[in-house]
């Protein structure tokens, strides 16, 4: 057994996980929604459920009324799991298998259109850190054509944030001349450059937030393939909020959903264990202007570590964070908007733009998703 799949052993990871009622709200409701979404049709639902750990989400899917669960978990959690079924007198609908979901495809233990739900808490923090989703990937070919992924749907997305406490504590500290007799100045860019080189999990307070949110990455679950994770990126412009604010940071967050039903970690939403991954700027930034139309323009990427890099984090699992960004204003951003490919730059606001030959509204280009960003504010 890995180290990657050794370290869903630790209990205290579960009671973090177990004690997250904005986490389990979100997979009961969808559960819920998907088993009487099948009974509807007629049938039995069967649930598979990837990277089950304690087995909640199986037990939840029991309560909604699922016919049978397959809870799959490769770690040696599973044995617990095993006793909790037995403990409940559930196993004549729980079987847990303690394999990887990919072991268990190839050795006949899943087999294609299999299940009716296929369930997965795999997010990390800033969404893919973990890498678990290839898996949920590989899970999905036991699905049936007409079966249901939750989640279904996935966003990261950046904001712009004022936390002076966290700046001060991890950037602003090295900037003293001196502690006592201590001079600070030889330590200072080695310091600053460790704390900038990953982000802070931290869970910010609502009134944080000091301008727009932007869509960095949106991942359809049922279609999406492994290639789209080896790197997400964009070039967003983040509009600030009015009355100049000083920003020293960038949070990612993330929202997945299943239908309507939408599990949010930005920090003006309920706070849930994924908390935000809060990017530090090298010194906080304020931007005058008079008109109230200040951006910051971000060129964001978060780019999978190769198998054998220094942490020892396996292939996919961990991932690279880039930030760069300039103050702009709202003028400048929306000149880029110039020879867009899709034709809406040229339409005034409100107008539907293009449509496609089935009669939908074609397809915006990235301009001028940087535009309807802009026009949200």
């Amino acid at each position: 057994m890995s180290a990657y799949f050794s370290s869903y052993e630790d209990l205290a990871v579960h009671r973090i996980m177990l004690s997250d009622t904005e986490r389990n709200a979100f997979y009961e409701a969808a559960l819920q929604r998907a088993v009487a979404a099948c009974k509807a049709r007629g049938k039995a639902p069967v649930v598979l459920d990837v990277g089950a750990g304690t087995g909640l989400l199986s037990f939840l899917a029991l309560e909604a009324g699922a016919a049978k669960v397959i809870a799959v978990e490769p770690s040696e959690i599973a044995r617990s799991l095993e006793a909790a079924v037995a403990a409940a007198a559930v196993g004549d609908r729980l079987t847990v298998v303690h394999d990887t979901i990919e072991n268990a495809i190839i050795a006949g233990t899943i087999t294609p259109s299999c299940v009716d739900i296929l369930v997965s808490e795999w997010m990390g923090f800033h969404l893919v850190h973990e890498g678990m989703l290839a898996s949920v990937f590989a899970a999905r070919v036991a699905l049936k054509d007409d079966g249901f992924m939750i989640p279904e749907a996935a966003e990261l997305a950046a904001q712009p944030v004022s936390c002076p406490d966290l700046w001060n504590r991890h950037v602003g500290f090295w900037h003293q001349e001196s502690i006592h007799s201590l001079p600070l100045a030889p330590f200072r860019d080695a310091a600053i450059a460790q704390a900038l080189a990953k982000p802070l999990i931290e869970a910010l307070p609502g009134d944080a937030v000091v301008g727009g949110r932007a869509v960095i990455a949106s991942l359809d679950l049922t279609s999406a393939t492994e290639e789209d994770l080896v790197r997400l990126e964009a070039t967003l412009p983040l509009p600030l909020a009015p009355g100049d604010p000083t920003v020293h940071a960038i949070a990612l967050s993330f929202t997945v959903s299943f239908q309507s039903i939408v599990l949010d970690t930005r920090p003006s939403d309920k706070p849930t264990h994924w908390k935000q991954s809060i990017l530090l700027l090298p010194s906080p930034l304020s931007i005058i202007s008079p008109d109230n139309d200040s951006v910051i323009l971000t060129d964001i990427s978060l780019v999978q570590l190769p198998a054998a890099d220094e942490g020892g984090v396996e292939a996919g699992r961990g991932y690279q964070i880039s930030l760069e960004y300039r103050p702009a204003y709202a003028d400048e951003v929306t000149g880029m908007l110039a020879g867009c490919s899709c034709g809406r730059a040229d339409k005034e606001e409100g107008d539907e733009g293009d449509v496609n030959m089935d009669g939908e509204k074609a397809a915006a280009c990235a301009q001028c998703m940087i535009l309807d960003i802009l026009r949200a504010q």
